[in-house]
């Protein structure tokens, strides 16, 4: 199970706990106040008393629906605010498992905004320039194989590939041009606009 979901259930869990704790305290002090009610109706007008334990029964069933919709509302509003709140770190969390496991999710997919609103940002920004970067390395790769079915040397670009890639591991960064290893500005990493 992952971390969104162990948060999404905990929410849910304190939600539904506040809603029965509200719910008892309501059923309780309208139990009290109706045995109390009662007595002082029993205790004023003798003749009401049948009257009173006639509608106690249907008082109790009155106050038992509306503390069971009470409780129901207060799970879907919990359900509903924990898929809102939470939706987005899960789709977050499944596109790293997916990078993880090789698969490059697509990059701009609208997880929503709410609390994590930067966090789905800075997951689609990585995925943006991951793709990026990819694309460049492809169209780069391409060149090179076209350049050595024509004869060309390539070696300098391969090389400066594998140092552009050694130093992006390396660093935790991409070269900045200038830089040892950074890519040589030349036609094969030219990308138009």
């Amino acid at each position: 199970m992952g971390y969104s979901k162990k948060m999404k259930s905990r929410v849910r869990v304190l939600l539904l706990a506040s809603s029965l704790a509200v719910a008892l305290v309501f059923g309780l002090s309208f139990y009290f106040s109706l045995v109390s009610t009662e007595s002082a109706l029993a205790n004023t007008v003798p003749e009401l008393e049948e009257l009173a334990e006639r509608f106690k029964s249907t008082l109790m069933l009155n106050t038992l629906a509306f503390v069971a919709i009470l409780i129901i509302s207060f799970v879907v509003l919990g359900s509903l605010v924990t898929d809102r709140m939470f939706g987005p770190v899960e789709k977050v969390e499944e596109g790293l498992m997916g990078v993880a496991s090789g698969k490059l999710p697509g990059a701009g997919k609208d997880l929503g905004g709410g609390p994590f609103g930067p966090l789905c940002e800075a997951f689609n920004s990585a995925c943006s320039y991951i793709e990026d970067r990819e694309r460049s390395d492809i169209a780069a790769l391409e060149e090179c194989v076209t350049g050595i079915e024509k004869g060309l040397d390539v070696t300098d670009t391969l090389r400066g590939l594998i140092e552009a890639k050694r130093g992006h591991r390396e660093t935790g960064k991409a070269p900045v041009d200038g830089e040892a290893g950074a890519p040589a500005d030349d036609d094969v990493f030219m990308q138009p606009v």
